[in-house]
């Protein structure tokens, strides 16, 4: 049996899209069977596109602490607005750490 005779596999799943060989030892999605017939009749996949260079924009946001935990710093250290740190401070009042 060659790579392209899939004729004699069975499907294995009520959804019909995963197929086993005949002696059980090798199954496959459908769709993995397609590509491997494609590959086998000699086509070959366009290379994937490059990925793009990182701008320091992105390479800071990876970098930086999650905003959460820079707006907690920020209302520890006392620099928000008198109405917006009683407003953070209910809601801290409200849910406190477990």
């Amino acid at each position: 049996m060659t790579m392209t005779d899939f004729s004699n596999w069975k499907f294995t799943d009520e959804t019909n899209t995963v197929i086993q060989s005949p002696d059980g030892r090798h199954s496959m999605s459908v769709h993995a069977a397609g590509v491997a017939a494609w590959l086998v009749a000699g086509n070959t996949p366009d290379p994937a596109d490059p990925l793009p260079v990182p701008t320091y924009a992105d390479k800071r946001r990876e970098k930086y602490p999650p905003i959460g935990d820079q707006l907690d710093a920020l209302f520890h250290a006392g620099v928000f607005p008198a109405d917006m740190a009683a407003k953070i401070q209910a809601v801290k009042d409200k849910y406190p750490k477990e």
